[in-house]
């Protein structure tokens, strides 16, 4: 919630949207939230972040898509089989579309735009544009910019990763505190039978 424009009900909401595709995509829960942050500034509601994820996807099983990554030697899946991090593919689609988008920037063509669209759809290629302004969205340390997508994303990563070790130990911490709050009740609540329970001349 520190990290992104959104507060842990619209994380909630977002997240109600993307994660059954998460879930079918192999998804880390880091890569999720990155990407729904990132994803705000671009689509403005946790809803429509959610919709665009998941979208995103969904584009990475298109004909259209599949022939892309396979001529640029791009992986869906990793050695074990499992799908990698959306963001990761993201970034390397992105990457090998450069050439296109500066053959744009000359000619004031949309071939890019074009070929996104055909790929991704409208909603699934914001993550695209999310992306791509992670430097102008993504605060570094004191303040700094970075000058790339790429290390704007690894620091997030970085970030979300000490984040998750953090509350990691919140818990941890908390369950101590509580297993010792625990055994004192125990210890108060048998201390006050002892002196409450009936003598056994009582109970004859």
């Amino acid at each position: 919630a520190n990290m992104f424009p959104m507060t842990m009900d619209k994380i909630t909401m977002a997240m109600g949207y993307a994660t059954e595709s998460a879930v079918t995509y192999n998804q880390s829960l880091e890569s999720v939230i990155i990407s729904l942050g990132a994803l705000m500034p671009v689509v403005k509601t946790a809803s429509k972040a959610g919709v665009a994820y998941r979208n995103t996807l969904a584009a990475l099983v298109r004909p259209r898509t599949v022939a892309f990554m396979e001529k640029h030697s791009i992986k869906a899946r990793d050695d074990e089989g499992k799908y990698r991090d959306a963001l990761d593919i993201v970034a390397e689609i992105d990457k090998a579309m450069q050439p296109l988008r500066q053959a744009d920037i000359k000619s004031g063509g949309q071939s890019y735009e074009a070929q996104l669209h055909k790929m991704f759809g409208i909603r699934g290629k914001s993550l695209f544009a999310a992306y791509s302004m992670l430097p102008e969205t993504t605060m570094g340390p004191g303040g700094t910019r970075f000058e790339t997508s790429t290390e704007a994303y690894a620091y997030l990563k970085t970030k979300l990763m000490g984040a998750a070790g953090a509350a990691a130990d919140l818990a941890n911490r908390m369950r101590f505190s509580t297993e010792i709050i625990d055994k004192r009740f125990n210890a108060s609540l048998n201390t006050c039978l002892l002196y409450t329970s009936p003598s056994p001349r009582d109970l004859s």
